[in-house]
């Protein structure tokens, strides 16, 4: 939802679409996407219930009886759909939020079960979580140019890389419960390798060409680098002091990288939601829905930083 919510934000700040006229159809928006998103997680959820409980996991959905999850699966589709057909009303918009409901359902439901096909499964998951939410985005603006094909590459290459860690994180359960993903049919270790040697380089490129097209496309934003770049510098002093731990993780991200990637999910959707209900009050909902998305965010790592912060200045 981060990324969708940057995404919308950013073409409402390039397109000036800052009017009463675009105002419903944008908040519908945000609610068809938030509708397949969830679909997307739940109904890998309910496909996936054999497997993760052979490989010992524990999910919310298995304490839910399966004809009531079904039932909330078929409320967000039918809700989903009829905001897209009678409120936002665009026929390239509605077939291409068809095809992402279609690969959504069908990476995890049979017969096709994309995620057992090794590479088509790490495809169709890119496509699914980033790819086709975006493109959804700018068949809405109606915004087709070179910033649109660099915007799916990047989320393409982004989620690809992603997808690869997950799937190396839960390579012992996808082995013991026979998920052909891409890490179980390629190996750990290769798959790691794709992600260091290849993916990580790419991505680290991808993203500061991104800054820069945020650079020169929306003036406000050049105003907001030296404070990305303080907090850069502030978050390393932190960590060599001990007071702020990244995350642990298998494969743990270049701190440039980590602190990029939580820009661009986290504090440049919010400057961007702050710039646009500055110019158009109305908006100031949507600023709202950004702050709001970042609840878990807020509660597992904002805390733990404004928590380092204090001792820093205790300490001085």
């Amino acid at each position: 939802m981060h990324t969708c919510l940057l995404t919308i934000l950013y073409l409402i700040l390039v397109k000036n679409v800052f009017d009463y006229e675009n105002l419903s159809s944008i908040f519908a928006l945000i609610l068809s996407l938030a509708l397949y998103l969830s679909y997307t997680f739940l109904i890998n959820d309910i496909c996936d219930m054999p497997y993760d409980r052979i490989a010992g996991k524990k999910q919310t959905v298995f304490a839910l009886p399966k004809p009531i999850l079904i039932v909330v699966l078929l409320m967000i589709i039918l809700l989903s759909f009829s905001i897209t057909i009678l409120l936002l009303k665009q026929p390239l918009f509605l077939i291409v939020f068809t095809i992402a409901y279609f690969l959504a359902t069908f990476y995890s439901a049979r017969p096709i079960r994309f995620k057992d096909r090794g590479a088509l499964g790490v495809l169709c998951d890119s496509l699914v979580e980033k790819v086709i939410p975006v493109l959804s985005i700018f068949t809405f603006f109606n915004y087709f140019n070179i910033e649109t094909l660099f915007f799916l590459i990047f989320f393409f290459i982004l989620q690809f890389k992603i997808i690869l860690h997950h799937q190396v994180i839960d390579f012992e359960g996808d082995l013991k419960s026979k998920v052909s993903t891409f890490a179980v049919k390629y190996g750990r270790e290769r798959t790691s390798q794709i992600i260091l040697n290849y993916l990580r380089p790419v991505v680290s490129v991808l993203f500061a060409l991104f800054f820069l097209m945020f650079a020169t496309k929306i003036s406000f934003f050049i105003y907001f680098v030296p404070g990305l770049i303080i907090g850069y510098f502030l978050t390393e002093h932190l960590i060599k002091r001990g007071l702020y731990a990244p995350e642990n993780m298998i494969l743990p991200l270049p701190r440039h990288l980590a602190y990029a990637y939580g820009c661009l999910m986290c504090v440049i959707p919010l400057y961007f939601a702050f710039l646009v209900s500055a110019k158009f009050l109305p908006y100031i909902i949507i600023l709202a829905i950004s702050i709001s998305s970042q609840y878990y965010l807020i509660v597992n790592q904002y805390r733990r930083l404004l928590y380092a912060v204090s001792n820093a200045v205790v300490g001085v």
